[in-house]
């Protein structure tokens, strides 16, 4: 399958698997849009990806509540000029896991 210049949105993006989510499509020519709280960790992860070579963009915000994942989308379509795909990594509590 063919993703060069898809458009995706990973949230919890700034590390782990959420970043790994990032840098395979990314590698593979889509655009990606990573979203986290901590700022610092998520533009160390923008700067990762873009060393890599991956299109990204950093989104700061948070979706534990509704407004903040409405926001988070809404910045995501401006940033890419629309989204393919939606990879939800943010998770708030492990416990369940």
């Amino acid at each position: 399958m063919e993703i060069r210049n898809r458009r995706g949105l990973i949230t919890g993006g700034s590390s782990g698997i959420g970043l790994a989510l990032a840098q395979v499509p990314g590698s593979k020519g889509a655009r990606v849009a990573i979203s986290g709280r901590q700022t610092d960790r998520l533009h160390a992860a923008i700067a990762s990806l873009r060393a890599a070579g991956v299109a990204a963009k950093a989104i700061v915000t948070d979706i534990t509540t509704e407004s903040g994942r409405d926001a988070t989308v809404a910045r995501a379509l401006e940033a890419l000029g629309g989204v393919k795909a939606v990879l939800e990594e943010a998770v708030r509590d492990h416990s369940a896991l």
